[in-house]
């Protein structure tokens, strides 16, 4: 029990500093950008470039607060689930939507998307909570976008036995060392 407690709270040490560092990041990136701004005689092209660099901080930070409350609401048992009706066609077509907006805002448009779906295989629904989906999948493809300087980013989904789904996110990013995975 000891060792358990031990563990729980390096744990919690070592998020609250990632957190710490992926919510002021993002933050100070932000703060200098809106300084730039208001220098005078400000290009055109430079304002665009400072709006970007601001409006793709915004982003992440709200991405890592979304985080923050979710996982509150995880360790507090407030998050309920809500199951729901999904097409997990439809589904994968809006993953492609939100991959092709992620890599526009971090500039990355020469990515290539694969998507590995056969529309007569999986247009059907399943029952899930859309929210932790659709989250889970977003995670993903952030970090995808992220970690991930040319070549592809793929999604796929198949049916994988008789009463299973394989869903999968796949890219030519820089990976995990293998001590992390």
């Amino acid at each position: 029990l000891n060792k358990k407690s031990e563990d729980l709270e390096t744990f919690n040490d070592s998020l609250i500093s990632n957190l710490s560092f992926e919510i002021r990041s993002p933050l100070n990136n932000i703060l200098g950008y809106c300084e730039l701004l208001n220098a005078p005689r400000l290009k055109a092209e430079q304002t665009r470039l400072y709006t970007k660099e601001v409006t793709k901080n915004s982003h992440a930070l709200q991405h890592q607060v979304d985080n923050l409350i979710e996982l509150s609401k995880i360790e507090t048992n407030q998050y309920k689930l809500t199951y729901q009706r999904i097409n997990l066609f439809d589904f994968f077509n809006t993953l492609h939507i939100v991959t092709l907006n992620e890599l526009k805002l971090f500039d990355k448009d020469h990515i290539a998307i694969k998507i590995c779906i056969n529309e007569d295989e999986i247009n059907f629904d399943i029952l899930s909570d859309r929210n932790i989906l659709r989250n889970i999948f977003w995670r993903l493809i952030s970090n995808a976008v992220k970690f991930t300087s040319r070549g592809y980013i793929e999604l796929g989904c198949k049916k994988y036995g008789n009463n299973n789904l394989l869903f999968w996110l796949q890219d030519s990013g820089i990976g995990i060392r293998k001590e992390k995975v």
